[in-house]
């Protein structure tokens, strides 16, 4: 098999980014917010701040890249696929560790959580609900009964 020149690769991949829907541009922002999030702080106390890698922001971090990941997998192989169940999957996962920490810091009376937490938590959350617009399909105009009278 015959190996394609750089040029056609990136050309293809470009064509890709361009024909991309606005739901997965959103969705990429999303995943943003999830690793920003993460790599902020989780939890204050007096003196003391608690990063998010410190905490469970590493899996979150994986989680996101790995979304991003399934995102492109997606834009690949066309609307019919079903890969962003598996990112809200993983989204939804990635929300839930999120939630976790969220809960040990609010029980905790010396610690509070800070804008980290808050951040990945909505990227997750937007993650999700995106993942299944992208699942949505448009009516096809072919197939549309007409209308009866």
């Amino acid at each position: 098999m015959a190996s394609r020149p750089p040029e056609q690769i990136i050309r293809d991949w470009l064509g890709l980014i361009g024909r991309a829907p606005r739901a997965a541009w959103i969705l990429l922002a999303g995943v943003g917010l999830m690793i920003l999030g993460s790599l902020g702080p989780w939890g204050k106390a007096v003196f003391v701040t608690d990063s998010g890698l410190d905490r469970k922001g590493a899996l979150v971090i994986v989680a996101a890249l790995a979304i991003a990941a399934i995102l492109g997998w997606h834009l690949h192989r066309g609307r019919g696929s079903r890969l962003p169940l598996v990112s809200a999957a993983l989204a939804a996962l990635a929300a839930a560790m999120i939630a976790s920490d969220f809960r040990d810091l609010v029980d905790d009376p010396f610690v509070g959580p800070d804008w980290g937490l808050y951040v990945a938590f909505v990227g997750a959350a937007a993650v999700v609900g995106l993942s299944m617009a992208l699942l949505v399909r448009p009516p096809d105009s072919s197939s549309a009964r007409p209308d009866r009278r």
